[in-house]
């Protein structure tokens, strides 16, 4: 102190005498600057709690006693019961009180005597692992983005499960929750966890899993920082989300778990989607699809009108050649069917003038049964004479008949090539092949374009 008193002294410009007050101004600036917050151990004594929230109290030992302040906003942060004659640890700040000129130190953090050593043991522990690639990035595994199941391992008792299932209710009611009860505190707490991580594990009835428990002190959270609880979340084979006390709480758990949350709450939150960014992503997703449809029909219909017009195009010219060619088909087919009802016409009468004859005929036959046998068959000679002849007409006819058929038509009408051949035969017919066709009193050009069946 001397020497740093000399130092301010040498960069003046002269040497100057300090008053009471302004030496203790200057304690009170510099101090914080001499002195960084250090741990000190000694016993509580004289505790005072202040409307303020403010808590004062000596720290001492059997040989000196100073005193000390816990500001009210660190006083929430801290997990610790104040009583007189608590034996702690504390990091303090030493600082100077003017108006008094009195020491005092002001209390940033407190345990009680005895944590030092877990927390030896917890920094120990810790580096041991990190050394055997424990805690390695590579193996956290991802959580499923839509589970159907969350596996809670927790205290059935307290409100950390009830925050869980409020939370999981809240974004996600259809997600089944399955609890598996163990202690969180205490001597029994460590092997009641590896038993139902081994339960979660060979069961697993669940996407991803949360081990959870409320704040509490490190001697309240020490079960969490066994080497076997740790090593059996690190070796667990499903997702499984840390979290265990509060934010400013930090366990060897939380390293080996694939995911730490700071709170219960927050891990809940971690584990579920939100079914209202389902529906957002699941409406866009649809939008986007009816975006791809409506698109991909516009197309089709944009081909169809171009294929539609590309058709009429082409159609005007093959109308007026079909229109002419209907034309024909009809003047022909009337003029075969014409020739056909005269030739029917005619057949029907021979036909009936056959039967008639015919019918008299075997009354005749009849009457000469009862004649001689060698004038009967005089007779039936004659008569079985005449009957081959008028047979014969009849098939003459009916030949003549079917001959007008329009199936036969191309036989009965005069279809020449320009080259003036004879066309008898439909092979003789060729697309582009142009011809001549007689009809009564008048004669045609026509074209055959192609074959339509």
């Amino acid at each position: 102190m001397d020497g740093l008193m000399e130092q301010e002294r040498a960069e003046s410009s002269s040497p100057q005498t300090l008053t009471v007050s302004q030496f203790s101004q200057y304690i009170h600036k510099n101090l914080p600057q001499w002195l960084p917050p250090l741990w000190i151990s000694g016993e509580l004594a004289e505790i005072f709690i202040a409307k303020s929230g403010h808590v004062y109290m000596i720290i001492k030992d059997k040989d000196v006693q100073f005193r000390a302040v816990i500001y009210h906003f660190s006083r929430q942060q801290m997990k610790i019961e104040l009583s007189d004659g608590l034996h702690v640890n504390a990091l303090v700040q030493a600082t100077f009180y003017k108006p008094k000129g009195e020491f005092q130190l002001i209390i940033k953090s407190i345990e009680p005597q005895g944590i030092g050593l877990l927390r030896l043991e917890f920094e120990k522990l810790k580096e041991k692992l990190i050394e055997e690639g424990l805690f390695d990035i590579s193996r956290k595994k991802p959580l499923p983005k839509y589970p159907n199941k969350i596996g809670v391992i927790t205290s059935p008792d307290g409100a950390v499960l009830h925050d869980i299932i409020r939370v999981l209710q809240r974004r996600f009611p259809a997600i089944k929750i399955i609890l598996y009860p163990c202690a969180v505190q205490g001597a029994e707490a460590a092997e009641q966890i590896i038993k139902q991580l081994d339960k979660a594990a060979e069961e697993h009835q669940a996407d991803t899993y949360i081990i959870a428990r409320g704040g509490g002190s490190l001697t309240d959270l020490w079960c969490f920082n066994m080497e076997s609880v740790v090593r059996k979340i690190a070796a667990f084979p499903w997702p499984i989300i840390s979290a265990i006390g509060h934010e400013t709480d930090t366990t060897l758990t939380d390293f080996a778990a694939d995911l730490r949350a700071s709170t219960p709450s927050i891990a809940a939150e971690l584990a579920s989607p939100d079914y209202r960014n389902i529906l957002t992503e699941l409406s866009s997703h649809l939008r986007q699809f009816k975006r791809v449809i409506d698109g991909y029909l516009i197309n089709l219909q944009n081909q169809h009108d171009g294929l539609e017009r590309a058709w009429h195009s082409t159609l005007i010219p093959t109308n007026i050649f079909l229109h002419q060619l209907e034309r024909f088909e009809f003047q022909y087919e009337k003029k075969v069917q014409q020739r056909h009802n005269a030739l029917l016409k005619k057949y029907n009468m021979i036909n009936m003038f056959f039967q008639k004859y015919e019918r008299q005929l075997n009354i005749s036959l009849n009457r000469l049964t009862h004649r001689n046998t060698v004038l009967f068959q005089k007779v039936q000679e004659k008569l079985s004479h005449q009957y081959q002849g008028l047979h014969t007409t009849y098939i003459d006819l009916e030949k003549k008949y079917a001959e007008q058929k329009p199936q036969n038509a191309l036989q009965l009408i005069e279809l020449q090539t320009l080259d003036h051949e004879s066309i008898q035969s439909e092979d003789q017919i060729t697309p582009g092949l142009v011809a001549t066709i007689q009809l009564n009193q008048s004669k045609w050009m026509i074209t055959f374009d192609e074959k339509l069946q």
